[in-house]
């Protein structure tokens, strides 16, 4: 078909996911941080290339959450099937502030790209081979894209600009006839089923855009193929034969070019410049019947101004792709306009009204720890933490505030303990609670994993009703198997959690679950308070050397817990202490848990006892340092650091009370709940304190012996 008219281009067309603005969302916050580089996304355009595919419209790239993936981890093998996802690389540059993409360059950005991405691999490098040249020219990015953005996390907007950059000539192209299919004078049947296949394979081969080549027609029938570059062009030429580029055409339409023909030709024209007449052949899913050939002519370009332009890329030539001052030699350059912005201005993309409110509560709860490692912390570690399984023992006003100080830290699977239920005098200082749990009679456990789950709904919050049986609080003798049944369950417990918090009122209830973590080297943090005082403090975990030699709570007592609470005033039976020191003692203890997640030790690190020599200083971690204790009061508002070696008559922790244990089981533990004479017994401290009693009275009569003699 005979025709005089203009080449034109379709724009390409993209589609951007919004699982990529997620991952945009996730990277910045997570690994760029305040980083501002340009790296590289890919964006892909699915589709049939088999020769019976019925395909319209085969132009829309996709930007979707693998836009980010490395080239290996998202390509796949297609060569067992017709479908094939074809790869069109690109860059972004996320910008810190708002105003640097208002403000954005938007000619030299284009002139940026397009020098560093297409004209200095392909015009301005020299090649020490033919087959550098030829892979070059295959590999080259036809169709590149580049986006600008800028994230307002905490809001989930999205500011965008994006462009298919090329350059337009001031030399039009015309078309001076093209043709549709084989079977016509110009290509036999065969012949265009021959190239169809040949470009088909090398789009499964390594599906980069268009992937050029040239071919060659013998006569009607025979084709040869050669790589597209323009030497192999201009040689072909000179030799009398008709070289016609070919590739595939991701065009709207049959006989539209796409926006990789543009520069395609652009390529060829800059490196020949007395170029007037080329032939093309769009290939297109579809086969045979979809093949669109074109005969053009165009004026030559001034040979002196592609040198000259090409000389001022090379003399500019940098390995990022993104520079800062862009080319201003207007005379040089003035042949090569930007263009291929996809819209005027900024859009916006609100992802606030689309996310769904489950996955942003917990989304946006850790906010703030990623921004602390943009500048603060960067070595923070979170994912770690994030991970940990603790299980609370007491669900009261302690259980409450560190359940919620840890759900700040991001901790997300927590186990609940108690046994009583919500009354009115807990709601005040008890901040899980409200007033339907009191009038319902909730059970604690129950009303606090409710109320945590309200607050961030995917925290993974069990509750389990059960009693912490403590030494003197004598059980039911018809009750035993019950009894053991409920010692069994804490046994399991402690064993599937990574950490215990000791939260329980009475000092009595720590010994049972202080035994049992010992004996399977479960980490424990004790919180205990006073009136005015309050003690957090790390028990130590595994054998009794160092560094694992710090006490637990009962190793500074010289005596076996007692039932503490028979026989008390109200005032005695309730932790009575001022409400301000639950919240701090509550808050230092989970920051003390944050702080041993740094070190790679984890409760087996060292603890720091104030100590400004090197290998103390070592230990210290981007959270600050580990101690043993924390002991502080509100009177003086003091704190202090105390460290503790592990007794070897602790009624809790010893190695006698573990053997013991180890040897006879849940029934040893048993026993001691209702015989706590037995742990001292047990552990040493009667014999311990038998012998220095005798030792005190041998010391008496010797005084008294001397203080009679003459």
């Amino acid at each position: 078909m005979e025709l005089s008219c203009r080449l034109t281009f379709c724009e390409a067309q993209a589609y951007v996911d919004v699982q990529f603005w997620q991952r945009l969302r996730h990277l910045k916050l997570s690994e760029w941080k305040l980083s501002d580089q340009v790296v590289h996304i890919h964006g892909t355009l699915r589709t049939d290339i088999s020769a019976n595919a019925c395909v319209d419209d085969c132009s829309m790239v996709c930007f979707s959450q693998d836009a980010f993936n490395d080239e290996e981890a998202y390509l796949s093998s297609t060569s067992q099937s017709s479908f094939v996802s074809v790869r069109f690389p690109g860059c972004l540059k996320n910008f810190n502030f708002l105003t640097e993409l208002l403000d954005l360059d938007t000619k030299a950005s284009l002139n940026d790209m397009l020098c560093s991405e297409l004209l200095i691999p392909l015009l301005c490098t020299e090649y020490t081979s033919l087959q550098e040249e030829e892979e070059a020219w295959r590999a080259a990015k036809y169709t590149p894209f580049v986006m600008f953005t800028y994230v307002d996390a905490k809001s989930y907007l999205f500011y965008h600009r994006e462009a298919f950059p090329s350059f337009a000539l001031n030399s039009p192209i015309e078309i001076s006839s093209s043709h549709t299919g084989g079977g016509n004078d110009f290509i036999s049947e065969k012949a265009a089923e021959e190239i169809f296949e040949y470009g088909r394979c090398l789009l499964l081969e390594k599906p980069y855009s268009c992937n050029p080549f040239i071919s060659i027609l013998d006569d009607r029938e025979h084709v040869l193929f050669h790589a597209f570059t323009p030497q192999n062009f201009s040689k072909l030429k000179d030799e009398g034969k008709i070289p016609v580029v070919c590739f595939f055409n991701f065009s709207p339409a049959p006989t539209t070019a796409s926006w990789a023909t543009r520069n395609i030709i652009l390529c060829l024209r800059l490196a020949l410049p007395s170029t007037t007449s080329f032939s093309f052949l769009a290939l297109r899913p579809g086969g045979v019947a979809s093949i669109w050939h074109v005969e053009c002519t165009c004026k030559p370009l001034c040979a002196l101004s592609v040198t000259a332009a090409l000389s001022t890329i090379r003399n500019r030539r940098s390995d990022s792709g993104f520079h800062d001052e862009a080319p201003r030699q207007a005379n040089h350059l003035a042949l090569l306009r930007p263009t291929g912005w996809r819209r005027k201005g900024v859009a916006v993309v609100d992802l606030s009204t689309m996310m769904d409110p489950t996955l942003r509560a917990d989304a946006d709860s850790l906010l703030n720890l990623e921004l602390m490692r943009w500048r603060v912390l960067p070595s923070l570690e979170l994912s770690s933490l994030a991970e940990c399984r603790v299980l609370l023992l007491g669900m009261g006003t302690l259980g409450c505030n560190v359940a919620r100080n840890l759900l700040m830290w991001g901790v997300r699977h927590l186990t609940l303990v108690d046994r009583s239920v919500v009354s009115f005098s807990n709601l005040a200082r008890q901040s899980l609670f409200s007033v339907s749990d009191a009038s319902s009679r909730r059970s604690k456990v129950e009303a606090a994993a409710d109320a945590l789950r309200a607050i961030i709904p995917t925290v993974d919050a069990h509750h389990v009703l059960m009693t912490i049986h403590m030494p003197g609080h004598r059980t039911d003798p018809t009750k035993d198997a019950e009894t053991k049944a409920e010692i069994e369950r804490l046994v399991q417990l402690i064993q599937e959690h990574d950490v215990v918090f000791l939260l329980t009122d009475s000092s009595e209830a720590r010994w049972l679950p202080t035994v049992i973590a010992a004996a399977y080297s479960v980490p424990v943090i004790n919180v205990a308070l006073g009136f005015h005082q309050y003690v957090v403090m790390r028990h130590g975990v595994g054998s009794p050397a160092p560094p694992s030699s710090i006490g637990c709570y009962f190793c500074s007592s010289v005596v076996g817990p007692l039932d503490s609470v028979s026989g008390r005033a109200l005032d005695e039976q309730c932790t009575v202490t001022r409400p301000g020191v639950s919240a701090i003692a509550s808050a230092i203890a989970v920051e003390l848990l944050a702080q041993v997640y740094q070190h790679p030790r984890r409760f087996y690190c060292p603890a720091y006892r104030g100590d400004s020599n090197p290998e103390a200083m070592q230990e210290i971690r981007c959270l600050g340092a580990i101690p043993h204790q924390i002991r502080g009061d509100v009177y003086r508002y003091g704190v202090r650091l105390f460290s503790a070696e592990r007794s070897p008559y602790c009624t809790a922790c010893s190695e006698p009370i573990l053997l013991t244990y180890r040897n006879l089981g849940v029934d040893f533990l048993l026993r001691c709940v209702n015989d706590p004479a037995l742990i001292e017994e047990a552990s040493g401290v009667m014999a311990l304190r038998e012998q220095c009693h005798t030792e005190l009275v041998d010391m008496e009569l010797i005084t008294s012996s001397e203080n009679e003699s003459p």
